[in-house]
């Protein structure tokens, strides 16, 4: 996403991946450059509720989180719901991403200019946001398949004593019929 936005010969000063992480939260997953990663998570917290709170603000981000829309905020000092964690940041483009008509998160990215976002930009970071959204999703199913592979391992561990225990048993059985 930062790299995508260095058009016109003006680089992104940062971009973020946010996840929304439980009801009316998002935590942020990565950021670019990398030491913006705990520069945002100080300044923000580790995870941000987008339900209205601060004032009646839940932040640029928190819109698009709340309305699957995207936000171009081409002056965020002018913004009401702008949530300050870059005191420099002048412009904002906020993408939701969304896996079944669900938003799961939002692709960030801001830049030190006014109106350094156009909705070309917005094109871009809502084609990123697509291809995030698959990648989240086969991260997600990856998870839940490995969980379910190490669940049925159990159950063949399970299994395979419980039919140990019945070979025993049998054995046993077998033995005291064979000397009566």
């Amino acid at each position: 996403a930062w790299q995508l936005m260095s058009r016109r010969g003006q680089q992104a000063s940062y971009a973020s991946i946010w996840l929304v992480s439980g009801k009316k939260k998002a935590r942020i997953e990565a950021a670019y450059p990398p030491d913006e990663l705990s520069a945002t998570r100080t300044a923000l917290g580790n995870e941000v509720d987008f339900s209205p709170k601060r004032e009646g603000r839940i932040g640029i981000i928190g819109q698009a989180l709340n309305s699957g829309k995207p936000q171009l905020v081409n002056n965020v000092k002018d913004h009401p719901h702008h949530l300050e964690s870059h005191k420099d940041t002048c412009s904002e483009l906020v993408v939701p991403i969304e896996i079944d008509q669900q938003v799961i998160g939002a692709l960030f990215v801001a830049h030190l200019h006014e109106h350094s976002f156009d909705l070309e930009d917005q094109k871009t970071l809502a084609s990123l946001a697509g291809q995030a959204a698959i990648a989240v999703e086969n991260a997600r199913l990856y998870e839940k398949s490995q969980y379910l592979y190490e669940k049925t391992q159990r159950q063949v561990i399970q299994l395979e004593k419980a039919e140990e225990r019945i070979v025993a048993r049998t054995t046993l059985i077998d033995f005291a019929n064979a000397k009566t």
